[in-house]
């Protein structure tokens, strides 16, 4: 393991560490059984869940009660955000500096300038944006206030917004930002996307 993997934590705080290890110690044999990804999504997909609302504030609340527990929790991919109402609790407008911090990244402070929709509007791995991290960082802080894992059911989004600003930090500041921008890409991107198809339309709590 690489320094940058150790400094990088993509593990969810304990109370979410806590709820998702029944399924992580199903999906890890699977994965040792052989059973590949597509097989695996169908077997998610055919799951039961306790109704089609399950992702909206009212149905995260009342998760707990319907006596269903096979449902893993919500999120959606950066790239519904980028065409979809967000949260009102998180603004479009804010300036990405002002939320994650200014840091450098090859002589330059890493989305200077920007506002949230405007880096989760950038596309391609550059300097400015390496290994294509701006949209699934953004993405993930929405996912965070969309769907909190603070709700009853504990079956929201699997990070915070403090998680995910911190994940980003602890990559800017290691000692290989690019390798470590990789790793988080790659992390935020499994996370959003891991529920997409099978989370219903978001609906502002507020």
């Amino acid at each position: 393991m690489t320094e940058d993997q150790n400094q990088i934590d993509p593990t969810p705080n304990s109370t979410e560490t806590s709820q998702s290890l029944p399924h992580q110690s199903k999906r890890r044999k699977l994965i040792k059984s052989g059973i590949g990804a597509s097989a695996m999504v169908a077997i998610a997909a055919s799951r039961s869940a306790w109704g089609g609302d399950k992702c909206t504030r009212s149905g995260l609340d009342s998760a707990n009660l319907s006596g269903q527990h096979t449902f893993d929790g919500c999120g959606k991919s950066a790239g519904y955000w980028k065409t979809h109402d967000w949260p009102s609790s998180v603004s479009k407008s804010a300036a990405f500096t002002g939320i994650f911090g200014s840091y450098n990244y090859k002589d330059q402070v890493l989305y200077a300038g920007k506002t949230l929709f405007e880096v989760i509007m950038k596309e391609g791995a550059s300097d400015k944006n390496p290994s294509n991290l701006g949209k699934h960082l953004i993405g993930a802080f929405v996912n965070a206030f969309a769907y909190p894992n603070s709700s009853p059911s504990g079956k929201g989004f699997v990070y915070t917004p403090e998680k995910v600003i911190s994940m980003f930090q602890l990559a800017a500041l290691s000692p290989n930002p690019g390798t470590a921008f990789s790793i988080l890409k790659d992390t935020l991107q499994e996370a959003n996307n891991k529920y997409d198809g099978d989370t219903d339309k978001y609906v502002d709590p507020i």
